[in-house]
């Protein structure tokens, strides 16, 4: 996990930490950890469905 997250480019990297930390419960912070695993996994950014629009 800590390589496929190091093989992202650091505005994706980025974007997913700031997901992670606005989250304000530690359980919904889990639930979007676990939501964004595979993603960060497959290398896809977390808004990148959105950037070829």
């Amino acid at each position: 996990m800590n390589k496929a997250f190091g093989s992202l480019t650091p505005g994706k990297q980025r974007e997913y930490s700031l997901y992670i930390i606005e989250a304000k419960r530690e359980a919904t912070k889990a639930t979007r950890i676990k939501k964004i695993t595979p993603m960060i996994l497959a290398g896809i950014g977390l808004n990148d469905k959105y950037k070829n629009c």
